[in-house]
């Protein structure tokens, strides 16, 4: 008996350290497939740390998911995977996002969106 709780227990938090890194790799919002295999307890964890991880990030004044390394470029060539729709920026534009059309945006506005699986990085020959 104490075997298989010890079992459910480390699979429990196994799950639960995925969604932690998802956290990270994704962002704020859980993705539609990992919603869907959540249990409802695992997306309140899941909206607990991102409340937790904000507000921390708020309190220090950095944004913890942002790139440690300093940015090489301020402009990135970016194509839309998905028909997003309007986007707002942190910059405080707004933009159409079409699947296949590709843009040139900058570096802050557009690491959530590749988070998010909505637009892909261009690679660019130099």
């Amino acid at each position: 008996m104490e075997r298989n709780k010890r079992l459910l227990l480390a699979y429990v938090v196994n799950r639960l350290r995925r969604l932690q890194r998802m956290r990270w790799a994704t962002g704020p919002v859980l993705p539609a497939d990992a919603q869907k295999a959540a249990s409802a307890g695992e997306r309140e964890f899941f909206r607990g740390y991102d409340a937790l991880v904000s507000s921390y990030s708020q309190a220090i004044g950095l944004d913890l998911a942002a790139d440690i390394s300093p940015p090489t470029e301020l402009y990135l060539a970016v194509r839309a995977l998905k028909d997003v729709g309007e986007v707002m920026t942190e910059s405080g534009g707004s933009i159409d996002l079409q699947t296949g059309c590709q843009y040139s945006l900058r570096r802050n506005d557009v690491d959530q969106l590749i988070r998010q699986g909505f637009v892909e990085l261009i690679e660019t020959e130099e």
